[in-house]
């Protein structure tokens, strides 16, 4: 049987606790433990990582063959290949929509004269995994978020940002929101946040269907936002270039913590495990991630573990980790 480890990802103050086969490890803050993941998966140029809710599939979108593979991850140490398919474009970024009562995956194609918009979905069993639906969107929205309930999504970037209102995987309504450059994005059950480049003003929008932005408000932080990730119960945070970690709830554009961070940090990713949701955080490039536990709590502690390697992208969900340094696509076990 193949060994691999397995990590807690409830982020306590006593650390994460990890097993390798049978062998005992606790993780702390300060004692970082190298995991070894129960396999990895071989790819040209990773663009993209997405999971669906709990953890059992896997979306890996490689701009150097501009396909989409999706796995089983059933189990963790034997991902099964379910389809390949061909994209209409060069990948640059893709999320995973969950439903209650479908899932589908979104992703984001440069197609040389526009910027697409591509939906996979599950067919008839005999058709597998299928390019579903296609979108042509504004400008260069080479990003896209969505939120935990897979009601909205929003495309952004230099262009501008684009909201999305998910009716089905063949059923979407759009909206230009911002024709200026959005430099990080986030959605809430109800809410689009946003931050332009250098700023350190997040607009905080209220969603209507239609699509549509309703009331606006502005949260003003110290220094400028890099990135941002929201979850559930009205919580979100944000990566600033002091750097810090904050911590608010953009109802009330309150900050309900800030933690420093040792070092210039710019990934952010909201995890929902089955153990307990966190925010993972990353410095792409480093062999190092670190997670925060996502509650609206003052007092929050990070702990980290050291990835086999690098880590450039990352998700996690249900009962897995994976992470990417471009060519391998890395899956961990969570307890």
């Amino acid at each position: 049987m193949k060994r691999f480890a397995r990590f807690t990802a409830a982020a306590v103050l006593a650390g994460l606790c990890l097993t390798a086969g049978a062998a005992p490890f606790l993780i702390t803050a300060e004692a970082q433990q190298t995991v070894t993941p129960a396999a990895s998966l071989s790819f040209r140029n990773v663009a993209a990582l997405a999971l669906n809710a709990d953890g059992s599939r896997l979306l890996v979108a490689d701009s150097a063959t501009n396909a989409a593979s999706i796995y089983d991850t059933s189990e963790i140490d034997s991902p099964e290949l379910l389809q390949l398919i061909t994209l209409d474009g060069t990948p640059l970024a893709a999320t995973w929509i969950n439903q209650d009562d479908s899932e589908f995956a979104l992703i984001i194609v440069d197609a040389d004269d526009a910027i697409l918009l591509q939906v996979l979905a599950l067919g008839s069993p005999r058709e597998g995994w299928i390019p579903y639906a296609i979108y042509d969107m504004a400008g260069d929205t080479e990003h896209i978020t969505a939120g935990v309930d897979g009601h909205w999504a929003a495309a952004y970037g230099a262009g501008g940002s684009v909201l999305m209102e998910i009716i089905s995987g063949s059923e979407l309504n759009s909206s230009v929101v911002s024709d200026q450059e959005v430099a990080a994005a986030a959605l809430t059950e109800t809410m689009l946040l946003a931050a332009g480049s250098d700023s350190d003003l997040i607009a905080i929008g209220t969603t209507v269907d239609g699509p549509a932005i309703g009331e606006v408000a502005t949260l003003s932080l110290e220094d400028s936002v890099i990135t941002l990730a929201a979850g559930r119960d009205d919580l979100a945070a944000a990566i600033t270039d002091a750097p810090a970690l904050v911590l608010f709830q953009p109802s009330t554009q309150e900050i309900i913590s800030t933690l420093p961070l040792r070092s210039s940090t710019s990934g952010l990713v909201f995890m929902p495990f089955a153990s307990g949701d966190n925010f993972a955080i990353f410095q792409p490039g480093a062999r190092s991630i670190s997670f925060v536990p996502a509650v609206g709590d003052a007092a929050i502690t990070a702990v980290s573990i050291r990835t086999t390697n690098p880590v450039q992208q990352a998700a996690g969900a249900g009962s897995i980790l994976v992470t990417t340094n471009g060519q391998r696509a890395d899956i961990y076990g969570v307890e």
